[in-house]
C-alpha cells in the first residue's frame, strides 16, 4: 500500500551506505531497515571537503564504488522489468547475493564456494521480486531442487556461488 516500506534492496554485514552525499550530493528518500544491530556516523561535510583533497586513494575507492553502486542498481531495473516471473527470481536473486557478498561497501570479490545467508524470510522476497509469495514459494523450491539455495527458518542460504556468480555476469 502506499506509504507502506518495501525492500528494494538489501545490504549485508559491515555495510555503509550514503557516498553521494560526501561529495555534497543530496541524500535519497530511501528509509533503511536495520534487522541487526548498527551504527550511526556522520561526517561533517567539510572534513568530507577536506578527505577529498587530502586522501587521493579515499577519493578514488569512494568513486569507484558509487559506479559499482550504480551498475548494480541498473542491473536490478533492468532484471525486474523480466516478464517470465521465473527469470526475474533468478536475476534479482542472483544481484541480491552479488550485493551481499560484495556488502554493498566492497568491490567485487574472489568467488567462494557457498553464498552469503540472507536473514529474511518468502515474504520480503516477494516484495523484493514484485510477485505473489506463491509464486516467488514455488520458483524458490525449483531453485533449492537444483542445489542452488537452500531455505531455513527465517533465512535463506545462496549455494553454489559460481552458479550465481555466472548468472549475475550474464545479466550485467
Amino acid at each position: 500500500g502506499w506509504g507502506a516500506p518495501s525492500a528494494i534492496d538489501m545490504y549485508g554485514p559491515s555495510t555503509w551506505v550514503g557516498g553521494a552525499e560526501l561529495f555534497g550530493g543530496q541524500g535519497d528518500a530511501t528509509r533503511y531497515i536495520c534487522l541487526a544491530p548498527s551504527r550511526v556516523i556522520r561526517l561533517p561535510l567539510a572534513r568530507a571537503a577536506e578527505y577529498s583533497l587530502a586522501e587521493r586513494p579515499f577519493v578514488d575507492f569512494i568513486v569507484k564504488l558509487l559506479r559499482w553502486r550504480d551498475g548494480h542498481h541498473m542491473a536490478m531495473v533492468s532484471a525486474a522489468k523480466s516478464t517470465q516471473p521465473g527469470a526475474r527470481i533468478a536475476l534479482l536473486l542472483a544481484i541480491l547475493a552479488q550485493g551481499i557478498r560484495c556488502s554493498h561497501s566492497h568491490l567485487p570479490v574472489t568467488p567462494q564456494a557457498h553464498g552469503p545467508v540472507v536473514p529474511t524470510n518468502q515474504s520480503v522476497i516477494a516484495d523484493y521480486v514484485g510477485l505473489s509469495r506463491s509464486v516467488v514459494s514455488r520458483h524458490l523450491q525449483a531453485l533449492v531442487g537444483a542445489g542452488l539455495m537452500r531455505l531455513n527458518y527465517g533465512s535463506i542460504e545462496f549455494l553454489n556461488t559460481p552458479a550465481w556468480e555466472s548468472l549475475y555476469q550474464a545479466h550485467v
